[in-house]
């Protein structure tokens, strides 16, 4: 199988389970209305449910989450979860749907079942994200514009979807993708549209 078979190939099957993992976002925000109700009613009633983006608007205001909502929205690593990978996602190619960023920390799981993922509005040229409360440790980090906001990623969809996976890795495995974080990181993804 050639290289470009195999990339399509690749692609095909991330469509799938990026797709399965939106959908897993949106249980997990069903599960815990009850815990964050309240919140949710009074800080992010007009934001749009599905793919994560209830609990990405908790997130950003998890200074004035009750305790009980705040262990739901923000996952504890104890003393040891104080550090943050800011995501510079560049060579966004229009302002359409999504950018969607994922955090995995598990070989055996990336890339179809991310440990947190972050979506926020395309911004034509660059998107910054940041991943905060993180141990020490490796983690992969993949980035796509969800350009037509249906929570997976198209190929040869129109508007076209870009997708980089940390490291520039040629094949988003999670060991040439990971990253070693034991302090504040940044990195930077370039979208790549096929």
């Amino acid at each position: 199988m050639t290289s470009v078979r195999r990339i399509f190939a690749l692609i095909a099957t991330l469509s799938l389970t990026i797709g399965g993992n939106a959908e897993a976002s949106e249980e997990f925000e069903a599960k815990n209305v009850a815990v964050c109700g309240a919140e949710i009613a009074q800080m992010c009633a007009a934001v749009k449910k599905g793919g994560g983006r209830v609990i990405q608007c908790l997130q950003e205001k998890v200074a004035a989450l009750s305790p009980e909502c705040k262990k739901v929205v923000v996952p504890d690593d104890g003393a040891a979860g104080k550090f943050s990978i800011e995501v510079t996602v560049v060579a966004i190619n229009s302002k359409a749907g999504s950018i969607n960023v994922m955090l995995s920390d598990d070989p055996d799981e990336f890339p179809s079942a991310p440990r947190r993922m972050v979506i926020v509005p395309a911004n034509a040229g660059a998107v910054v994200v940041t991943f905060k409360h993180l141990k020490p440790g490796e983690y992969a980090v993949m980035a796509y514009h969800d350009a037509n906001e249906n929570s997976k990623f198209d190929t040869g969809s129109t508007p076209s979807e870009g997708i980089a996976v940390s490291n520039n890795a040629f094949m988003p495995t999670f060991s040439a993708s990971a990253i070693a974080v034991a302090r504040d990181t940044k990195i930077k993804l370039a979208l790549n549209y096929l």
